[in-house]
């Protein structure tokens, strides 16, 4: 059994950040906000009379913290429909940080009636599938395959019996063997909405667990670098799903192999969109499933979810409404998800050659992004301060329809506040409110002046399918306002929309980020180095002559590598955050002569006009 990932919130949080939730309610609507008076003052000083919360509809109190915050942009999945990705893609997708990536091969395909075929081509992109797999195991710490398409048919032939074992084993170690990131596996996808039943499915999935114990076995894998398995993803609403997971795990239950494994569960969220607040009973009510057999509680990943399930679009939706909500309902659905105990939610999907509403990135190859993909990286931004803030809304309905949040903070790199509206079917007017962060210690902020950063996405900003000529992330407002250990924010907002608040220390630091995560003193040619930019910091204007990356923060430094009388440095927004960044590029050989070793903590970039530091450091090994 997989040991359980890392637990979003546990137990006693959710029921925290749950009863702050003001909750009112009918079915499938949400009630226009009640009237408020005139909206508060934006700022609220340490040394005005106490305030009145009841002006606020957002309140985010930064002395009572909740453990990690969940992390929106954590999991991805791949389309078969889309073309292979170009660099700024992969950027996009790297810079994400994601846990887990999930991607497709299809079993008959790959058998081509015995002349087997690691590499054919999806139907839908024409892409090869082993090129593929090797593009998306450079974009996540662990890859999870769809071993899918188990059925023959007239024109694809399949072997039986042990000898359809053996060729599943040695698919499987031919794809670990290549990209040893790869991780995860699935029996197919969606067996229930392909009408299987456990006549037909649980013999398959019996034949996947023995191929995939030999392979770990054929390969010698212990631990964390084991082949794991889980069940193809089940769909439809969530009661429905469990239904039919019920006869899965009583199949499962009665199988007297003592070798049979089942790792994690997984299943899709496209159902009960007008209700989402049901995601928050999952862990609860799969669980209890799984008790009735006698089997223990085992990681949950969602990997596919949606407003809308298949193509058919929603009554009364155009494509540019779909485009505009997908980020507030992807939000809202994996809201309550991690809240209810889910391990992995994948964000569906990183392009769709014909649902764009469903689509992250715009173009691959350019790296445009869709507002979904922008608000995964205004997501990444409160990942980014690491721990979850209590956060309370007075306008979410019992259903789990309205105004929510999601806040966090880290000592040095402020408060960030990410607010947005999902209303589904209703459509309230474009509501102006305040959200109020009380309790703001200096130690994340600063003592001084305060920097205010907003960022909105809605039909008319930060939206490339409605605007063209928005081709990236772009800051809608900043200001600075001085320190109080209260500060009020304005906004208005659409029903379906996104907004993100940052509060930061006027004279933040700039930081950087050095890749590759594990970087090898022998196998390493080269390590990247980010420079974010800041409110204070062009990085663009940073001049690569002049600066130098220095191991522990000691001795010369190594140069920046040059081709010629070129420097390898490149400006643009790496991050997202609508100011430039500046990637550099230093030779391994240069920082070991310069110090770097296997002991090395850290890096220092240092030159004229910057010096800026690593949070998480990378790995020295040799």
């Amino acid at each position: 059994m997989v040991p359980a990932a890392r637990r979003e919130a546990p137990v006693s949080a959710v029921a925290v950040a749950l009863g702050l939730m003001l909750v009112t309610g009918c079915q499938d609507v949400t009630p226009p906000p009640a009237a408020a008076p005139t909206p508060p003052p934006a700022r609220a000083t340490a040394a005005a009379a106490p305030i009145d919360e009841s002006q606020y509809r957002v309140v985010v109190d930064a002395a009572t913290t909740l453990g990690p915050v969940m992390r929106f942009e954590r999991a991805t999945t791949h389309s078969t429909s889309s073309p292979m990705p170009g660099e700024p893609t992969r950027a996009y997708m790297q810079s994400l940080d994601h846990d887990l990536v999930r991607t497709w091969v299809q079993v008959r395909y790959v058998y081509n009636n015995g002349n087997v075929d690691y590499n054919y081509k999806y139907a839908g992109s024409n892409v090869g599938a082993e090129d593929a797999v090797g593009f998306y195991a450079t974009t996540a710490k662990s890859v999870l395959i769809a071993l899918s398409a188990y059925d023959p048919t007239s024109q694809w032939s399949l072997p039986t019996g042990q000898a359809f074992v053996d060729f599943l084993t040695t698919t499987l170690v031919h794809y670990k063997s290549r990209y040893p990131n790869v991780r995860y596996i699935q029996v197919g996808n969606e067996p229930d909405a392909n009408d299987e039943t456990m006549a037909t499915y649980y013999p398959i999935y019996r034949q996947y667990y023995q191929a995939v114990n030999a392979a770990n076995a054929q390969l010698g894998l212990t631990g964390t670098d084991r082949l794991l398995l889980s069940n193809g993803p089940f769909t439809s609403n969530l009661a429905n799903m469990l239904a039919y997971a019920d006869g899965f795990l009583a199949a499962y239950a009665a199988d007297p192999d003592p070798a049979k494994k089942l790792d994690f569960f997984s299943f899709h969220g496209y159902g009960d969109t007008a209700q989402p607040s049901v995601f928050a009973t999952t862990r609860q009510r799969l669980d209890a499933e799984m008790a009735k057999y006698g089997l223990p509680s085992i990681p949950i990943f969602v990997d596919e979810y949606g407003v809308f399930g298949g193509s058919t679009r929603p009554v009364r939706f155009t494509d540019a409404d779909l485009v505009t909500m997908q980020p507030a309902g992807q939000l809202t659905k994996a809201f309550y998800m991690y809240e209810g105990g889910v391990d992995q939610v994948f964000n569906w999907a990183i392009y769709h050659s014909t649902l764009p509403m469903k689509s992250q990135v715009a173009d691959v190859q350019t790296g445009v992004l869709y507002p979904y993909g922008n608000a995964l990286k205004l997501a990444r931004m409160v990942s980014d301060r690491e721990t979850r803030l209590a956060a309370s809304s007075k306008a979410i309905d019992a259903n789990g329809l309205g105004t929510h949040v999601l806040a966090s903070m880290k000592g040095g790199q402020g408060v960030a506040v990410l607010v947005w509206n999902f209303n589904w079917r209703a459509t309230p007017p474009a509501a102006a409110f305040s959200v109020l962060v009380k309790n703001l210690p200096q130690s994340a902020v600063g003592g001084g002046t305060v920097h205010e950063t907003v960022y909105v996405i809605d039909s008319k900003t930060n939206n490339v399918y409605t605007n063209p000529a928005q081709t990236s992330l772009q800051i809608t407002s900043e200001t600075d306002v001085d320190y109080a250990s209260a500060i009020g924010v304005p906004l208005t907002l659409e029903p379906a929309s996104v907004a993100l608040v940052l509060l930061t220390p006027k004279n933040t630091l700039s930081s950087i980020d050095v890749q590759p995560a594990k970087i090898s003193l022998t196998q390493s040619s080269t390590v990247s180095v980010y420079l974010y930019g800041t409110p204070t910091l062009n990085a663009a204007t940073v001049s690569a002559a002049d600066v130098r990356l220095h191991p522990d923060g000691t001795g010369a430094g190594a140069p920046v590598m040059k081709r010629g009388a070129a420097y390898f440095a490149t400006a643009r927004d790496y991050n997202g955050d609508g100011r430039l960044d500046q990637l550099f590029v230093f030779s391994t050989a240069d920082l070991v002569a310069a110090g770097l070793t296997s002991a090395t903590a850290g890096f220092t970039l240092r030159g004229p006009t910057v010096e800026a530091t690593d949070a998480a450091p990378p790995t020295i090994v040799p």
